[in-house]
């Protein structure tokens, strides 16, 4: 019987029987260029076609890394070693992870750049199903302990295994014919004694009976995190507060790039903001003393307007001092696999995941600033005296209170953070059938599989401000008896007894407990679930048996699937997303907040004095920011909708693989797919390709497909409100604080890409070979969101005003005032991903007494761009400081490594290019300013150079059953700091460099030991 098996497949192989292209140390297989010969060929599957093929001449760029490669790249997750791979922009891993309304949390793999959701992911060949609303699979999941290659497909793969697959497919497959025990152990930390790891990995692989095989495998591991504020001062080389701050003079840049940046209109212990007033910028120092000073102006920045910010002439990093170099996070993974040969023809498999994954993240808990912003009232008993005094010469109500409180351990709010928590299950059991050998050309097999995967989500805010309650508190008064307490009590008997009144005046140091308990929420928990169903029907193997001429055996694949995915969010207690009581009762119910509503609104409007329904009588002051229906915070900071959703898509697809001419030097590879996903409308994607083998040494590809992505379960359902303020161009540009719901649309529709690829294979010798492929990726609908500003302009800009079809989300009264803007996603862009992959692979060399091997990944990006309605097209190719995705795209990386072995002894040696580029490629580098055109005095971010190494040490395997092998792998091993990014000054403080690019960590040690019977 012929054997139908699976192997890696790299875009460089021209192998007669196709080996792994990995250079395992020891075990590195040296590719051969197709011979004349008539020897039989095994056949296998290859990723990024689903026919039956020897794999040699397939037009489909593949790279693959060996399981054993990753481990040597970076020890610690599946994500930071493929992270290191150029084909990868802004993966998300656990450092940048924050679960819920947030981000996704988790582990996504992000390919081109383009977005993790255009990316699909495969466990052997299957899908993976998602993990979030997101619709991004956490890798996290996958036993990394059985991973035997990892294979990405570098071009649109849609008509081959449906959507996502827009900038490619990534494949994990496991060592489905383990056999025996392996087990390992590892435990790391970096150069400044933090960020403890640990690892533990448990496989097992046996027969059972003449047919059955069974694979299992158990995984755990952890990682503490860098929380401590002594950790981020071991780190000031990496972590020196860069910003960009506004130029005061006016013949110069616009912008300005320093380090020692902070914040004028916010500090830790709190500051005035009142422009006219002797008080203005007057701060207190975060003692809880009371005691007050002018903010010292270094006279670089802007006090007032601009970044609200200043370049100090030292280190202090005052609300960044609780800044996170790296999150806590957990995993463990529980795998099991069993096939079994009924018969000769006939075989099945049964197979379980459970995983387990967790990070936290700090979170905000007092961030008043800007919009959020609070008062100060000349009668608050806490007010020091000299503050009082001045304020009543001016005869002022209020001043301006700018806080924001670090969540440093030890200070009452130090309990504010994020955790998603996510439980991934997934059951998938398959039947194959071997059809007889008479089946049209013979190689026939039907497969099929069905599958349920579910992922539950707990996003947990164990600490949170209640925004809801802090105003009460804040605005206090003397009561009766001398005390103080919070105003309200006075004018609501019986409703807001137990609210205490709170001192934030020189930061946390003078809460008291009591006020603590009453702002700060005891737990909230947000759950979501994301369900897919998977069923799957596939005719594989030879049409024709060729004519031995001009025409060779044809293959061919036809197939049907079904997938239905459903989607439910909900907080579980009503309470943490709407206005309560600290007894729980619903502020709506008294009549205190308008139902629906997330925020709290003041007795009088704070500018024109009238009584606002549903004001809580005796409270002066909400900011607008967390104002009513405008509240773009949620009384958590954190939101998480009641949401339901789901869809189901029905595919058909077919795929031939012609060979032509003597022994199939010429290759043709033709696909389709014809899909119904409902409610988003019917698509055919397509895949046409073509190699041809000009010589035994050379080979030519190119493929071109029509590629599509259906809307994520979040882009069609989620639904969030919250508020807004845009400026109205209809009345006067009056500056407007508005509702805002903005999140899912049921009729957005499908995102379509033509994809080009092509290149060529050549190998020089028979160990060395080289390839090189251009990729254009050109997506049209792409599914996004405007601002509710460009909604507004755009509208008001139609002839008539009223003539776009995105007046239809700018709502307006009979007043013509603007009552609401909805923020749906819309396919309403192009983007545009284009550029060339170079990878050159050197294996099996003997030197020395041992076996050297090379690999080299190169990537150029020439153009990473999108094109908005109304605006011109921006390509981020190249801009390395803002925060993805605009930014994180380097034109230039680069990842080689080395491996030599010899005897017991192995090293790995590997260099990491990160290419230079500019900042904010929205500004233009100036030593003056330029009209139209924002400037900026250093535009330019140097290259970085990182190097890891690893030394191993094996024995055993002689005579024993039991192999072993220990390890010491040193990441960043020159300790290499960041380069210079200056990034703005936000409502956190100052943002680190960017952790999807750049290593913020420092030098980093992981040591193991694994052991195989």
């Amino acid at each position: 019987m012929k054997k139908n098996w699976t192997v890696s497949y790299g875009g460089l192989a021209k192998a007669v029987c196709v080996a792994c292209l990995g250079f395992a140390a020891r075990h590195a297989v040296a590719q051969q260029p197709p011979t004349q010969s008539s020897q039989s060929v095994e056949e296998v599957t290859v990723t990024g076609t689903r026919l039956i093929t020897s794999g040699v001449n397939t037009p489909t760029p593949v790279t693959s890394v060996s399981g054993v490669d990753l481990q040597k790249m970076s020890p610690s997750t599946l994500i930071e070693s493929l992270s290191q791979l150029p084909v990868f922009d802004n993966n998300l891993a656990s450092q940048q992870a924050v679960g819920g309304a947030v981000a996704p949390g988790g582990s996504n793999l992000n390919l081109r750049g383009l977005d993790a959701p255009r990316t699909l992911v495969l466990l052997d060949g299957r899908r993976l199903g998602p993990s979030n609303k997101f619709g991004t699979v956490d890798v996290g999941v996958i036993p990394e302990t059985l991973v035997r290659s990892v294979e990405a497909v570098t071009g649109g793969a849609s008509a081959a295994y449906g959507a996502d697959a827009v900038a490619g497919v990534v494949n994990f497959r496991l060592d489905r014919k383990l056999s025996g025990l392996k087990t390992a152990v590892q435990a790391g930390a970096t150069n400044y004694s933090d960020d403890d790891t640990y690892k533990v990995g448990i496989g097992y692989g046996t027969d059972v009976g003449q047919r059955g095989h069974i694979i299992a495998a158990v995984e755990t591991w952890h990682k503490d995190g860098i929380r401590s504020f002594q950790s981020l001062q071991d780190r000031t080389d990496f972590y020196n507060l860069k910003a960009q701050v506004t130029n005061p003079d006016p013949n110069g840049p616009n912008f300005l790039t320093r380090p020692f940046v902070s914040p004028t209109n916010f500090t830790p212990g709190g500051i005035i903001l009142q422009a006219g007033s002797a008080l203005d910028h007057v701060e207190f120092l975060p003692d809880g003393s009371g005691s007050s000073q002018k903010l010292p102006f270094s006279g670089v920045g802007q006090l007032s307007g601009g970044c609200n910010c200043q370049a100090r002439p030292s280190l202090e990093y005052g609300v960044n001092s609780d800044f996170e170099v790296d999150t806590p996070a957990d995993r463990g993974v529980l795998f099991a696999h069993y096939d079994h040969d009924v018969s000769d023809r006939d075989s099945f498999f049964v197979e379980t995941l459970l995983a387990d994954t967790q990070q936290a993240n700090r979170w905000q808990t007092a961030a008043l600033l800007g919009p959020w912003q609070a008062r100060l009232y000349v009668d608050n008993p806490f007010l020091p005296a000299a503050v009082r005094q001045q304020m009543v010469a001016e005869n002022r109500q209020f001043v301006g209170f700018g806080i924001f409180t670090p969540n440093l351990t030890g200070n009452p709010f130090d309990g504010g953070e994020l955790i998603a928590k996510n439980r991934y299950g997934q059951v998938t059991g398959g039947f194959k059938h071997d059809l007889p050998d008479g089946f049209f050309a013979g190689g026939w097999s039907l497969d099929s599989y069905v599958q349920y995967a579910q992922n539950r989500q707990e996003t947990v805010d164990p600490g949170g401000m209640r925004t809801d309650r802090l105003f009460l508190a804040m605005d206090a008064v003397t009561g009766p008896t001398g005390q103080p307490v919070c105003r309200v009590t006075l004018f609501n008997p019986g409703v807001f007894d137990s609210c205490k009144p709170i001192n934030l005046i020189g930061g946390t140091a003078a809460v008291t407990p009591d006020a603590t308990h009453y702002v700060i929420d005891d737990g909230k928990i947000a759950r979501g679930r994301v369900t897919e169903e998977d069923a799957e029907v596939t005719l594989a193997g030879n049409l024709t048996k060729g004519s031995g001429g001009v025409l060779g055996p044809i293959t061919a694949a036809f197939g049907l699937s079904w997938r239905e995915e459903q989607l439910g969010v909900r907080t579980v207690d009503p309470c943490d997303e709407f206005p309560c009581t600290i007894e729980g009762v619903m502020m709506s119910s008294l009549g205190l907040a308008a139902p629906g509503s997330r925020g709290i609104l003041a007795q009088f409007n704070p500018t024109t004095g009238a009584p606002q329904a549903f004001g809580i009588p005796g409270l002066r002051f909400v900011p607008s920011g967390f104002a009513g229906d405008a509240n773009s915070s949620t009384v958590l900071f954190s939101s998480q909708r009641t949401v339901e959703g789901g869809y189901t898509t029905r595919e058909a697809f077919f795929e031939f693989g012609i060979p032509l001419l003597q022994n199939g030097k010429l290759n043709f590879d033709e696909a389709l797919r014809v899909v119904h996903y409902s409610g988003s409308g019917e698509a055919t994607p397509w895949k046409t390709g073509i190699s041809y083998q000009i010589t035994p040494r050379f080979r030519v590809r190119g493929t071109l497909s029509q590629d599509v992505r259906a809307p994520t379960l979040r882009e069609r359902f989620e639904s969030q409100r919250g508020g807004v303020n845009v400026t109205d161009p209809a009345n006067g540009n009056a500056l407007i604080s508005t509702a805002n719901f903005s999140g899912g649309n049921p009729d957005v529709g499908l995102e379509t890409a033509r994809t080009s690829v092509y290149g060529f294979v050549y190998q020089p010798l028979d160990k060395f070979s080289v390839t090189l492929d251009k990729y254009d990726i050109n997506l049209d609908d792409a599914i996004g969101q405007l601002t509710a500003q460009q909604e507004v302009n755009a509208c008001y800009n139609s002839p008539g005003h009223n003539s776009s079809s995105l007046c239809q989300y700018v709502i307006r009264d009979a007043a013509n005032q603007i009552v609401r803007v909805d923020s749906l996603f819309i396919n309403l862009s192009n983007m545009r991903v284009r550029g060339f992959d170079l990878e050159l692979n050197y294996a099996g060399i003997n030197l020395g007494g041992g076996i050297l091997s090379w690999r080299f990944f190169g990537t150029r990006l020439d153009e990473n761009s999108i094109l908005t309605p109304g605006t011109p097209r921006d390509d981020r190719a190249g801009d390395l400081g803002s925060a993805p995705p605009a930014g994180g795209l380097p034109k230039n990386k680069a990842t080689t490594n080395l491996t030599y072995a010899r005897g017991p002894i192995s090293v790995f040696l590997q260099e990491r290019y990160v290419g230079g580029g500019v900042n904010d490629h929205t500004k233009v580098e100036s030593t003056t300013r330029i009209a139209g055109l924002t400037t900026i005095d250093n535009n330019s971010v140097d290259s970085v150079l990182y190097t890891d190494l690893t030394f191993g040490y094996s024995g055993g395997g002689k005579g024993g059953s039991m192999r072993w092998d220990t390890f010491l792998t040193v990441n960043n091993l020159t300790n290499e700091t960041p380069p210079a990014t200056y990034q703005v000054v936000g409502r956190a403080g100052v943002a680190g460099p960017n952790t999807y690019l750049y290593d913020t960590l420092g030098r980093r040690f992981t040591v193991g030991v694994r052991v195989n019977f």
